[in-house]
């Protein structure tokens, strides 16, 4: 299994044991896995995929701009992605 495949299913795993934890309410515990940013990244990844999913459109720009982030990091998770059913 390579690398990229192994950290999906961390992801999922992850994702069950943050849900699975929620209805517990445990602030401190919430509140660590906030102030640490856990899963940041991964939703950046379902938000800019999305936004080409339901625009058709893989980045805004072909090129960020300089010193944009935001543009930069759309555009790293959209570069190359292939669209469902294309």
């Amino acid at each position: 299994m390579n690398r990229l495949a192994i950290h999906a299913d961390e992801l999922e795993e992850a994702a069950h044991i943050i849900k699975s934890q929620l209805p517990h309410v445990n602030r401190i515990w919430i509140s660590s896995m906030i102030s640490q940013n856990i899963g940041s990244d991964a939703s950046h990844l379902v938000q800019d995929i999305r936004h080409v999913e339901v625009s058709g459109h893989c980045r805004k720009t072909t090129w960020p701009r300089l010193g944009d982030r935001k543009d930069a990091r759309h555009s790293w998770n959209t570069m190359c992605y292939q669209v469902h059913g294309g």
